[in-house]
């Protein structure tokens, strides 16, 4: 958890340093050597910066005052707090990948998104916030750029006033009763054995934008006490024989039967339902996103669909300290939707999602009929995702074998025409397709004609279209990922992919997740280039079955000759094992995979990695097992229709005595349960001095062996064992970059 920061306001700076010629209504324009940029104060338009009144008005307002301005405009938000409420904010009908927004069943229902900051067909545009707080109410999108190129979105600090993800913590269990703390942010009322929520009210109506009761749907468990992900323990609403609401936001409740939870144990509850994202980029071209918190995402995060070249930098998803909230959003944080160009994500923090931190991926359409041979129809398969354009006139496309994943042969061309849903609920018809066509598609259909024909093999229910101009080169670098629920970073596509420098601390299930998918989710993307490097991975792949390892390499293929993914280079990162883990590699279909430089090592003294060779030949497997004194074989790694696989100067288990040290370290500090230490009895009338001499034996050893100075032996005594393995970890890596370790 983390404070607010403060962030870097230079654009506004170097604005206010250039020549300011004011003007009227808010607007001025601040000129330069090159171009002249146009400020536009949004409170001159009724924002309101003391967070009193709804801004969301004043903003449009001063966002149609932008479009009048010709060149590149900044829409500035002066220091303060801004209020933005669903009723008056931009509405529009939209289809987003990966949220319900289908026409079948009640999905329907949310096709109508409130938008509290939206920029439709602008170019060069910098919201600048100026460390602004941006509060919104209800259910509703952030940000929002459709058709936009240059876009800037920077220096803000985001919430909702009630999130509609509800963490309650058990503060105190005794017996059959507990008491449940409750953050402040949320309202809720208690009648007999239910618990009502409910969000803040409309200033306008009067009513509740949402109200949910006792578990409200899902239910993810947290436990304060190790900061580790469960999915076990009874919920916290079930079972109830009676419950209080007491004073301080606290909740006495009393169940038939003594629960299965402990005092620290908390639990997420949401809804569902993905109605809204948090921040919408749509058909746009060069999208920043820079040095802004979202302390919380309603449904789903931040989507780019058919956009090119985004960029999320210090953009942070994490909870206020002291909030008392352990849950950030109710979905996804990241998901990149059939873009193209550049996706990089620096810089960043991702803590406490419901899902995956960042997903990025295409998204495969069945094809259900041939109408020609250079004509085909093709079908949303996933009922979270339809409704929008997939491919354009001029797109570079691509059928798959849905059996191998494989591309066929001879299956690529170029769109020319398209009739299907064009993102906002009608059909459109574009290049040479045809208008008769447009009575045959639906929300889940569009009819796309190619400029050549296709073999024969691309036939209904056999094959797959992708979008491969809509593949984008990846970079994700030097960013934190802690408290996943589910997997780390979800990667399917061609370009190159670097994933750098980044830190991954509990995650239940893969910290890098490739797949390429025709059975289930359909999201495209086979994988030719890439790069994992430089990471650090720490209690990862512990929760989740289907999903343990620490890298993981899943195509739904059914086991072809022939690899889907391939040029997989995994080198210089640390890994760390734990009790539970599962392997370090799990890699399915992939040709040309090389694990090189890395270093796995143990947070248990009881584990042991024994590699039985260290290069592979062409065609050739091996297993690595990990072997624990207390009897568990753990695979290391596993392959399944692999080739060409070299695993090769890596360090297992370097740290064996270094573990061994920090448990006696640890166990010497441990004065409540002091009995022996090195073998020498430490109680009786000596103790105090048997303990001294012992303690100066140990710092010698730290300094002789392990480069401790005498302030950090000190600090060690307080020290659990894996803080004490951290700093010597860390001592031991400052003087091995200095050359003084040989």
């Amino acid at each position: 958890m983390k404070t607010r920061k403060t962030f870097s306001v230079m654009l506004v700076i170097c604005m206010l340093l250039s020549l300011v010629f004011p003007s009227s209504g808010g607007v001025s324009n601040a000129a330069s050597a090159s171009d002249k940029v146009t400020v536009i104060d949004v409170t001159q338009y009724g924002a309101d910066p003391t967070g009193v009144k709804d801004s969301a008005e004043g903003i449009q307002a001063a966002i149609e005052a932008a479009k009048e301005v010709n060149g590149p405009v900044v829409l500035d938000f002066p220091k303060g707090e801004y209020q933005i409420y669903p009723d008056h904010a931009q509405k529009r009908e939209l289809y987003i990948s990966n949220t319900l927004s289908r026409n079948n069943g009640d999905r329907g229902t949310y096709k109508m998104k409130n938008i509290g900051i939206l920029l439709e067909n602008m170019e060069n545009v910098t919201l600048e916030g100026n460390q602004s707080s941006l509060i919104f109410h209800g259910k509703m999108m952030m940000f929002s750029t459709i058709g936009c190129k240059n876009i800037r979105i920077q220096n803000f600090d985001t919430d909702f006033q009630v999130p509609s993800v509800v963490s309650v913590t058990a503060e105190k269990v005794e017996g059959n009763t507990a008491i449940l703390y409750v953050p402040e942010c949320y309202n809720y009322s208690v009648s007999g054995t239910t618990v009502t929520w409910s969000s803040d009210v409309s200033p306008y109506t009067g009513q509740a934008y949402w109200s949910y009761t006792n578990n409200v749907g899902h239910v993810q468990g947290f436990d304060m006490t190790t900061a580790t992900l469960t999915t076990s323990g009874d919920k916290f609403f079930n079972n109830v024989q009676s419950m209080e609401k007491l004073d301080g936001h606290r909740l006495k409740v009393t169940y038939n039967s003594a629960p299965s939870f402990k005092a620290g144990y908390g639990q997420q509850m949401r809804r569902t339902t993905r109605d809204h994202s948090a921040a919408f980029f749509w058909e746009s071209d060069g999208v920043t996103m820079q040095h802004v918190e979202l302390h919380f995402l309603h449904a789903f995060g931040v989507v780019g669909q058919l956009s090119k070249n985004i960029t999320l930098d210090d953009v942070n998803f994490r909870n206020y300290e002291g909030s008392g909230r352990t849950g950030v959003g109710s979905a996804d944080f990241v998901q990149m939707s059939g873009c193209g160009g550049t996706i990089r994500i620096v810089n960043s923090t991702f803590e406490d999602p419901q899902d995956d931190p960042i997903n990025i991926h295409g998204t495969f359409l069945q094809v259900t009929e041939r109408i020609s041979d250079n004509k085909f129809k093709v079908h949303y398969q996933h009922h979270e995702t339809s409704g929008f354009p997939n491919y354009y006139v001029g797109d570079e496309v691509e059928f798959v074998s849905k059996g191998t994943l494989l591309p066929i042969d001879g299956a690529k061309a170029k769109v020319t025409g398209v009739v299907g849903p064009d993102g906002h609920g009608g059909t459109m018809v574009t290049g040479n397709g045809d208008k008769a066509d447009a009575s045959k598609t639906d929300l889940d259909t569009i009819i796309v004609t190619l400029d050549t024909n296709m073999p024969s093999s691309v036939s209904a229910n056999a094959a797959a279209l992708e979008n491969v101009t809509y593949t984008p080169s990846v970079e994700i670098e030097n960013n934190v990922f802690r408290e996943m629920p589910v997997r780390g970073i979800l990667v399917t596509t061609r370009k190159p992919v670097v994933i750098r420098n980044n830190e991954f601390d509990n995650v239940a299930g893969a910290a890098v997740y490739i797949s390429d998918d025709v059975n289930s989710w359909y999201e495209s993307g086979h994988d030719e280039d890439v790069l994992i490097e430089g990471n650090v991975f720490r209690r990862c792949g512990v929760n989740q079955n289907s999903y343990s390892a620490f890298i993981q390499f899943d195509p739904t293929n059914n086991g072809a000759a022939e690899p889907v993914h391939k040029n997989v280079r995994i080198k210089d990162n640390t890994f760390y094992f734990t009790n539970g883990t599962g392997n370090i590699i799990n890699a399915k279909s992939v040709n040309g995979l090389t694990f090189t430089g890395n270093k796995v090592l143990r947070f248990s003294v009881n584990e042991k990695a024994n590699p039985a060779k260290t290069t592979l030949a062409i065609g050739e497997s091996v297993a690595m097992n990990v072997s624990a004194v207390e009897g568990a074989n753990i695979n290391a790694f596993t392959f399944n229709g692999c080739r060409n696989v070299n695993i090769s100067d890596n360090i297992y288990d370097k740290n064996r005595a270094l573990s061994d040290a920090c448990s006696l370290l640890a166990e010497f500090y441990d004065y409540n349960n002091l009995h022996y230490i090195y073998g020498k009895p430490a109680y009786g009338e000596d103790s105090d001095t048997k303990v001294r001499e012992i303690h100066d034996d140990m710092c010698l050893i730290l300094k002789t062996y392990f480069y401790i100075n005498d302030e950090e032996s000190e600090n060690i005594k307080n020290m659990s064992r894996s803080q004490i393995q951290t700093v010597i970890e860390d001592s031991i890596n400052r003087h091995d970059s200095q050359g003084d370790i040989k």
